[in-house]
């Protein structure tokens, strides 16, 4: 399966923590959830999950020069993709290739999963 989305928030910005320090699904991150959610749908049409061990390559194309850690990125896609039904879990990713790549107007996210055997 491959998808073309959109670059992911970090984890800070789609949960951030109440006054009290719960975390909570943001508004920006329901928005990028929602989006991953329509494109999944309409790249793939009806599917089935993976349902057990995957690899993921995920290539990143930031939407600016700010510095970023690449590991920031992975829980709000992986999450997203699991709301996604794309998988029934990220506990399913056993393996993982990522790229920090140059900057694209807008950003995005390129992810390629594969069973795994």
């Amino acid at each position: 399966m491959r998808l073309e989305l959109p670059f992911p928030p970090t984890a800070n910005t789609m949960f951030p923590s109440n006054k009290s320090g719960r975390r909570f699904l943001s508004a920006r991150g329901k928005a990028y959830r929602d989006e991953v959610y329509r494109r999944v749908l309409e790249g793939q049409g009806i599917f089935k999950p993976f349902t057990g061990p995957v690899s993921a390559l995920v290539e990143l194309y930031p939407p600016d020069k700010r510095k970023r850690d690449i590991d920031n990125s992975f829980k709000a896609l992986f999450d997203s993709l699991t709301y996604s039904s794309v998988w029934m879990d990220d506990d399913q990713v056993k393996e993982l290739h990522a790229r920090m790549l140059p900057k694209v107007k807008g950003g995005k996210c390129i992810v390629v999963i594969s069973r795994m055997d």
